[in-house]
């Protein structure tokens, strides 16, 4: 997950773990999603996946120095994950969007996901032009 606060954004994406190539992949999600950001500013906790190395072995050299280097990233202290934002979304994710439900195949949770980030931005888009 990432979460843009001051905008009120949010983006859920369902992977099938937690490893080396999801990670790359979705740093190189958001960087794409911010084409025009010298430096995009990541808050992570601390496994062992967010490295440069695992972003070099996913790309190469050159590709992947250059996608790393667009980061500056921050890590959340391990005694003190809750702090962590998306830690805090993830939380309002299993809640407002799957409640006591679970979800039978990876399929119809990458649905629920995908239209739970639609509503809930929607609504923020909606607050913040009234506010």
């Amino acid at each position: 997950m990432w979460v843009e606060p001051k905008a009120g954004v949010r983006f859920t994406k369902i992977t099938p773990n937690r490893k080396a190539p999801e990670f790359t992949d979705f740093l190189q999600s958001i960087a794409l999603h911010y084409p025009r950001a010298d430096t995009i500013h990541l808050v992570m906790d601390n496994l062992n996946t967010p490295t440069r190395k695992a972003v070099v072995d996913r790309f190469g050299k050159d590709l992947g120095d250059r996608l790393w280097e667009r980061f500056t990233v921050h890590y959340t202290p391990k005694h003190a994950s809750w702090l962590n934002q998306a830690e805090i979304e993830i939380r309002l994710f299993a809640r407002q969007c799957l409640g006591t439900r679970r979800m039978g195949d990876p399929g119809s949770l990458v649905q629920e996901a995908h239209a739970w980030n639609q509503r809930i931005n929607q609504e923020r888009k909606r607050k913040g032009a009234s506010e």
